[in-house]
């Protein structure tokens, strides 16, 4: 992933298998929320607005 992505990260969730999302549910909860917190806490104002289809 770090070949062709800028801000890649790991995590280690001991006692999981394939399945860590049903496995550890607040753990990856949790780190999610870490790794898009500071998305979140930007300037709304200075997001690209989404493109939008007319009659959509």
């Amino acid at each position: 992933m770090r070949l062709v992505a800028r801000d890649v990260r790991s995590e280690v969730t001991p006692g999981t298998g394939h399945w860590v999302a049903e496995e550890a549910r607040q753990e990856v909860l949790a780190a999610l929320t870490t790794f898009l917190a500071p998305y979140r806490d930007q300037d709304r104002a200075t997001r690209p607005r989404a493109a939008t289809t007319p009659g959509k």
